[in-house]
């Protein structure tokens, strides 16, 4: 029997336009991880939000986390396994 997967929002965020997203993800987690007490959180985002600075947050704060990276910027043997 397959298994289907499937997401929702549980809470979001609204920031100014003109704010770039990267400085956006630790005031996002710390708001949502308040609001549902949880735990434990596993934060997956895509490149857009992966910068040393949330990186070093993230890691700072103990939160796992699995941040996205476009492939054009990985090495030729990393892109050929990929590709």
């Amino acid at each position: 029997m397959p298994l289907y997967l499937t997401s929702c929002a549980l809470a979001y965020e609204v920031f100014e336009g003109n704010k770039f997203d990267g400085h956006t993800m630790l005031s996002a987690v710390e708001a949502f991880n308040m609001k549902y007490s949880l735990d434990k959180l596993l934060i997956i985002a895509d490149a857009g939000l992966k910068s040393k600075k949330n990186i070093m947050e993230l890691s700072d704060k103990e939160y796992e986390f699995i941040l996205g990276e476009k492939i054009k910027n990985e090495f030729a043997k990393i892109k050929k396994k990929i590709l």
